[in-house]
């Protein structure tokens, strides 16, 4: 009996060390996979090749597994990095500073087109059915029908919302205004996405949807919606193009050698399918690139 006892003492003991190598480990900073979250979009074949040959050279790359994680909307993806289910996301501009601030994360390199600082940027559209005769500008769309995307979303939220706000400045509108049936719009909905909302638009459910420009060329090139169905009625100004984020306690060795990665990714393949154009590569970029998002969210969402 006391030797089956010393040897679970023994055994137990053998655990806890094992355990206390594990958070040590853990503690210096010895991951042995990187997971990555990307925002909800459609999974085809080409996308989700494209995806792994991504995460296939960047496993290569830091001799340890990548991982992608697929998450249901913008939140998720912030909540992933807060809780550590996720070290890296890709990221719209205000998700990606909402992160920043719950999360700790910091930006490793942002899309532009031809791998131009410049041009890393895309903006918000306002867009109503064609032949939707009342609906021609922004100064058109109160008591109308409106589909936002998510309240996570930059261009399908944040921006437009501004956009709405200061084209009504007389009204002092705010963001509960605008997303309150009957306030301003006779309705106002999220639909879950881009794709979602111009579908509306196209089904006329709703008069309006706020999406990016991007999204809107999208929908076309696929043929969901035919391209004189639609009309842009509102241009935004330029907004800061989407971000590879990562938990700013990742260790600083493996952020580096991602960040050079990503900087020098060239695969066209990935570019086109995942990020919406074959020309566009990672760029450079800090905090900084972002702080205009960042106020105006807390502007218009003070309890965020």
């Amino acid at each position: 009996m006391r030797r089956l006892l010393a040897l679970l003492l023994a055994a137990a003991l053998g655990c806890a060390a094992f355990t206390g190598c594990q958070s040590a480990q853990a503690a210096q900073g010895s991951p042995d996979k990187l997971i990555v979250a990307y925002m909800p979009n459609e999974e085809t074949t080409e996308i989700v090749d494209a995806k792994n040959g991504f995460a296939k050279q960047l496993s290569q790359e830091l001799g340890i597994e990548v991982v992608e994680l697929s998450v249901n909307d913008y939140n998720a993806a912030i909540e992933a990095m807060r809780t550590g289910q996720a070290d890296m996301a890709f990221m719209g501009a205000l998700s990606f500073c909402i992160a920043y601030e719950r999360a700790d994360a910091i930006p490793l390199a942002m899309l532009a087109e031809d791998g131009d600082k410049s041009q890393a940027t895309y903006t918000s559209l306002l867009v109503a059915r064609a032949d939707n005769d009342e609906i021609n500008s922004i100064q058109d769309v109160k008591g109308k029908s409106i589909a936002f995307a998510d309240p996570n979303s930059t261009s399908a939220n944040l921006i437009p919302s501004a956009e709405i706000m200061k084209a009504f400045e007389d009204e002092n509108l705010t963001m509960e205004d605008l997303h309150t049936n009957g306030a301003f719009f006779e309705t106002s909905i999220y639909s879950g996405s881009d794709l979602a909302g111009l579908l509306a638009v196209d089904m006329g459910d709703v008069d309006l949807a706020a999406v990016g420009d991007m999204s809107l060329q999208r929908t076309i090139d696929s043929g969901e919606v035919a391209e004189d169905a639609l009309k842009v009625v509102h241009v935004s100004a330029p907004i800061p193009s989407s971000c590879m984020a990562i938990r700013s306690d990742y260790p600083q060795e493996l952020r580096e050698k991602i960040e050079a990665f990503l900087l020098s990714y060239d695969d066209p393949v990935y570019f086109k399918n995942v990020m919406d154009g074959e020309n566009k590569r990672f760029v450079p970029c800090t905090v900084e690139d972002y702080e205009g998002i960042i106020a105006l969210n807390k502007k218009l969402n003070p309890t965020e």
